[in-house]
């Protein structure tokens, strides 16, 4: 039987799907491969003095945000066709995902170009890439 947990919006997050939500448009997806990344960026100016040393400045209010590279496999034909209406539906709009973990986060698809590869028995793949402020 498998385990569900409850988001903080209240809707039931199963263990092994993540939700795409902007708006009213709602698209569940098997959960990412474990290949998947996060990744921290932050803005900062480097220079280097006129002796050579590289001097690195970053206020504590400029903005930090994450990068998630979410890796998509074994997806069917009509979750492929979903996903990509999703995208062209939802470009450069806030959205929140709800990963398999039962995270939450809100920001934007980075990568409305991502490419579905047909692998294996008639199956897809899609990497996408989605950035959030911390």
């Amino acid at each position: 039987m498998a385990q569900h947990r409850v988001s903080k919006f209240g809707n039931q997050v199963n263990n092994h799907e993540t939700k795409f939500i902007c708006g009213p448009i709602i698209i569940v997806l098997p959960s990412a491969n474990f290949d998947s990344t996060e990744a921290f960026q932050y803005a900062r100016v480097n220079r280097r003095t006129r002796g050579g040393d590289l001097v690195v400045y970053r206020a504590g209010y400029w903005p930090k945000s994450k990068v998630f590279n979410l890796k998509f496999n074994d997806l069917s034909n009509s979750q492929k066709s979903s996903l990509i209406m999703f995208f062209r539906l939802t470009l450069g709009q806030l959205m929140t995902i709800n990963n398999h973990e039962g995270r939450s986060f809100s920001g934007v698809i980075t990568s409305p170009e991502a490419e579905a590869v047909e692998s294996r028995g008639g199956r897809w793949s899609v990497d996408v890439v989605f950035e959030t402020e911390d």
